[in-house]
């Protein structure tokens, strides 16, 4: 039983949807680096927010710095993270489809950016960074060339 409820929790948690959907959720689009991360805390929740420099805005608003909170956080007594959420490290270039100041469907929305594929890892247990595994980026993570991300805004 408690196999069962892992595999649905998986299924429902893996970043796995499609481009288009994740273009029809999000009411802006942006590519950029992380500047900063920091806990922010309020009644019943925790949230890390990722402070992005953005490079290139590809749909919404065209600010230079959003702020994209992520529900969970590491705090100094309690490892509040939820499965299946974005990553976001400082100094990662990544590519981020936002609703309001949250990645759409949870991690789905959030690649990290080498040359020009957007990444994303199909296991919400793996790093954020295919760099982290070598060569086997291409078989263990999504990717997309940035121009079809274009192009599919459009």
């Amino acid at each position: 039983m408690i196999a069962l409820l892992m595999c649905m929790f998986t299924a429902l948690a893996s970043p796995s949807t499609p481009l288009a959907e994740l273009r029809d959720q999000a009411d802006r689009v942006v590519i950029g680096e992380v500047l900063t991360t920091r806990t922010q805390r309020e009644d019943h929740n925790a949230y890390t927010v990722a402070t992005v420099r953005v490079w290139e805005t590809l749909r919404g608003s065209a600010d230079p710095i959003v702020e994209v909170r992520l529900l969970g956080a590491m705090l100094q007594d309690q490892d509040l993270t939820v499965y299946g959420q974005a990553k976001l490290y400082t100094g990662l270039e990544v590519l981020l489809f936002l609703q309001g100041d949250q990645v759409v469907s949870m991690g789905a929305g959030a690649f990290v950016l080498l040359g020009e594929r957007a990444y994303r890892s199909g296991n919400p247990r793996m790093a954020p960074d295919p760099r982290t595994v070598g060569h086997h980026a291409e078989s263990l993570y999504v990717s997309h060339e940035v121009d079809a991300v274009r192009a599919a805004l459009q």
